[in-house]
């Protein structure tokens, strides 16, 4: 004969909450520690989370408020912007020591960067840079740097670096860059005809790069290459701790290529070299190029 097949059993709703809670204290009554545990981990994480949080938060709004408290540097005489530096390198410093790490932070490093440049140290402003490019590679801060970066490889002499780096940016614009003629002038600095020749050529026969066109003519005729200017002094230390700037007189304009305010020294052209009007008079401001060591406004 065939087995009568069993019929569920129908539990009322007392009941069946009785079965649950039955079953729950079975549960606790063998993992009860675990649970317990496990529950208060819980907590503790979302807690030290939460206070974490309002933490950072914190700590960001008070970066933003020293940053926003740091004066900036306005045309004053020369030993007044110097303390106005002093003081704008000293709070940056403090900011980056004290303060966590926040959206604020690469701000903070480009200000100090830039304040270190118009102090006339290059090479403190250099590592600045590059440690905010290593350390905010995707961050926007790191694009803008990217440029001071390369005028101040320039300045410390690091030509083929500098070439580099202003290529990385010229490769950025599909045509035309303004860089080349920077990528230019320095490979020529490092020694190395042929690539300063190609980056020449990238620009040479595009509106308003006369001077590109020029010193390509120069090199494709065997000319020498443009001599690197003789490095600055050492700037005597101030008062405050900090090396005063070079600072440019009143009047007194930048060159195509030149570092520091000084001009770059090529073999004296010939009349049939460069075409008539190709320099810029005296106190009048060239057009071509990248930026070539002008600092970011502090």
């Amino acid at each position: 004969m065939r087995a009568r097949k069993q019929q569920p059993v129908s539990l009322s709703g007392e009941e069946t909450l009785a079965s649950v809670l039955a079953r729950a204290r079975r549960l606790l009554g063998r993992h009860g520690g675990s649970i317990l545990i496990g529950a208060v981990a819980v907590l503790v994480v979302l807690f030290g989370y939460r206070g974490y949080r309002n933490k950072a938060l914190s700590e960001q709004a008070e970066s933003w408020q020293a940053l926003a408290a740091l004066p900036s540097v306005q045309l004053l005489t020369p030993e007044a912007n110097e303390k106005l530096l002093t003081q704008i390198i000293q709070g940056c410093r403090g900011i980056l020591d004290t303060r966590w790490k926040t959206d604020a932070t690469p701000w903070v490093m480009l200000r100090l960067a830039s304040a270190q440049r118009s102090a006339g140290l290059y090479q403190d402003a250099l590592e600045t840079c590059s440690r905010l490019a290593k350390e905010y590679s995707s961050h926007y801060a790191a694009g803008v740097v990217a440029e001071s970066r390369a005028g101040l490889l320039e300045e410390t002499g690091q030509y083929k670096e500098a070439a580099l780096a202003y290529e990385a940016l010229a490769r950025l614009h599909r045509e035309g860059s303004p860089y080349w003629p920077d990528v230019g002038r320095n490979w020529e600095l490092a020694g190395d005809r042929e690539a300063a020749i190609h980056a020449y050529e990238m620009v040479a026969d595009k509106e308003g790069f006369v001077i590109s066109a020029s010193r390509l003519k120069s090199l494709k005729a065997g000319k020498p290459l443009l001599v690197a200017p003789p490095p600055p002094p050492p700037p005597a230390p101030s008062a405050e701790g900090v090396p005063p700037g070079e600072h440019a007189e009143p009047g007194q304009g930048s060159t195509e290529g030149g570092t520091n305010g000084t001009p770059l020294q090529p073999s004296a052209p010939s009349a049939e070299e460069v075409p008539p009007g190709e320099h810029a008079e005296p106190g009048q401001e060239p057009t071509e190029g990248g930026t070539n060591g002008t600092p970011l406004q502090p």
